[in-house]
């Protein structure tokens, strides 16, 4: 078993992984051919926050049509739908500062994700198969229609280590709903929530070594 935290568990939680030694945030582990690494929690929520609404300044965003709920969130965040048109609202500091709410018990900054990911890669480099395992998936860049606000809120920092590795597969979570993607030739897949009902199961043949992934219900 091996297993990564989210980025909201209490500090016991990540304490009692480490305990089972199952835990590979900023860790690689070998079973077989097979490397496993990763990073667990997301990045700086207040970062990303600045990105959406930067994205809704500069880029054309008439093609969204956010439902309630993700509207509600955009508004938290000062963007707005005016005749049609996203505006985004000028903020003061304490309008940003406001933005700790949202900030989780367990989130580092893109420069440590990306360190995080190197330490752990290079403990497993010389698999055959190199999986990495993150919490929050990689960055897409411009607008992906499946997300509820149109935009992306991956770490750009692991699609940057994914550009730049060997990486065979990336797992990942935080999205609570099935996505999947490419970042260059390594296939990424977001596991929806268990919350929700949802589990993946990888298989790996064994004399073609090809990786594929399933999405069951319980």
């Amino acid at each position: 078993m091996v297993a990564i935290p989210g980025n909201g568990p209490l500090p016991k939680v990540r304490g009692f992984i480490d305990e089972l030694g199952i835990n590979l945030h900023c860790k690689g582990k070998r079973l077989n051919d097979i490397g496993f690494f990763g990073v667990g929690g997301i990045q700086e929520t207040q970062n990303t926050i600045s990105e959406i609404r930067e994205f809704f300044k500069t880029e054309d965003t008439s093609g969204l049509a956010p439902d309630t709920r993700a509207m509600e969130t955009l508004n938290a965040f000062g963007i707005y739908c005016e005749n049609g048109k996203f505006v985004v609202s000028e903020w003061s500091d304490s309008d940003f500062s406001a933005l700790d709410i949202y900030t989780s018990p367990f989130e580092h900054s893109e420069e440590k994700i990306y360190e995080s990911l190197t330490t752990a890669f290079s403990q497993i480099e010389d698999a055959s198969i190199r999986i990495m395992l993150s919490h929050v998936p990689p960055h897409e860049p411009g607008i992906v229609p499946t997300f509820p606000i149109g935009v992306s809120t991956g770490s750009r920092a692991i699609r940057s280590f994914l550009e730049e590795n060997p990486v065979s597969l990336s797992l990942s979570g935080h999205y609570h709903r099935y996505h999947e993607f490419l970042v260059n030739k390594t296939r990424c897949v977001v596991i929806p929530a268990v919350m929700n009902g949802f589990y993946g199961v990888l298989s790996i043949d064994d004399s073609s070594k090809e990786l594929n992934t399933a999405i069951h219900k319980f």
